[in-house]
Parts: C-alpha cells; sequence; structure tokens
C-alpha cells in the first residue's frame, strides 16, 4: 500500500531489539500528513531511505499496515518491509474555489472577505495575474468605480483622501 504526503515529524534513528534477536536492528519514526489524515506513523526500518525531512513531499510503497486498539480509538501505522521505497516527489498543486463577497483594497494589499468568513490578504498585483483575463478587466474597472465613488463620499462629508486610506467594497 502506497503513502503519499508531507513529512510532518521525523525522529532520530535508534536502535531497537526485536522478538528474540541478540542484536539491535535500526529503526526510525517519520509522521506523514496528507489530504485525508491529520498525521499517520511510520516506521522505516533497516536501512530505509534515511535523506527523508521534516517539510519533504514523499512516496513511500510496500509498507505492511498494522491496526491497533487503543482504549479510545483504532490506530493505524505503517511498516517498512525489505522492498519498501522511499522516494521525495514535488509538492502536489492544490486547487481551492473561493467565493468572495468583498474586497478591500490598502496600498498594495487586497484583502478578500470569503464566503466561510475568512479573510485573505494578497498582493493585488498578484491577485491580478491570477484573475482570468475577461475577470481582470472587470475587476479593473470595479475597483476603478468604487474608488471614485468612495472619493466622491468622503469629499461630500468634509474629509480628506490619501493613496493609503483604506478603500473597502463589495464584489460579487
Amino acid at each position: 500500500m502506497p503513502v503519499c504526503g508531507k513529512v510532518i515529524q521525523d525522529e532520530e534513528e535508534r536502535d531497537i531489539l526485536v522478538g528474540k534477536s541478540k542484536s539491535p536492528t535500526k529503526m526510525r519514526t517519520i509522521y506523514i500528513q496528507d489530504e485525508t489524515v491529520d498525521r499517520v506513523k511510520v516506521a522505516l526500518w533497516r536501512n530505509t531511505n534515511k535523506n527523508v525531512r521534516t517539510g519533504d513531499f514523499v512516496k513511500i510503497t510496500y509498507l505492511t499496515i498494522h491496526t491497533y486498539q487503543t482504549k479510545y480509538t483504532t490506530e493505524t501505522s505503517f511498516n517498512s518491509t525489505y522492498t519498501t521505497s522511499v522516494t521525495k516527489v514535488e509538492q502536489p498543486t492544490v486547487h481551492v474555489t473561493l467565493t468572495v463577497i468583498g474586497a478591500c483594497v490598502q496600498d498594495d494589499v487586497t484583502e478578500l472577505l470569503l464566503s466561510d468568513d475568512s479573510v485573505r490578504a494578497i498582493p493585488s498585483q498578484l491577485l491580478m495575474a491570477a484573475l482570468p483575463q475577461e475577470l481582470e478587466e472587470d475587476f479593473r474597472i470595479f475597483l476603478c468605480r468604487a474608488k471614485n465613488k468612495l472619493k466622491a463620499a468622503i469629499k461630500r462629508i468634509g474629509s480628506t483622501f490619501s493613496e493609503t486610506s483604506v478603500n473597502c467594497y463589495t464584489y460579487t
């Protein structure tokens, strides 16, 4: 069974006495995180790739699965075998769809209010580069019109406007 994910913790190699063996066996434990689990324990026995460190993305093949019952939960861990292969891989691309319900522009940063009530701060230039071309022009026009309306509203109430002021817009 292959396991793919990010190494979120790695421990020092240690010597373990296994069964009735008189000589110790080298073992190192790492913890992997992927999109399905918070963390899973992988015991790397003997000479299985020692170059893997915290932060690496890896694919580990030919593992054995061990499931055991604790007092409150069932835990699963993996053990390497003689045929186990540990390979560093590229960080996977994650595609996320977000619904923006508001934008706030200050200097060169745009803060986006998302439908889940979270806020993401993004460099405005990066946001413009990431928008599909058909939306990019609409967004530029929207920001320009909203900024002009805000300037006019501020002038009407007798305040002054500067380029460093915070400008908030709703965009759907």
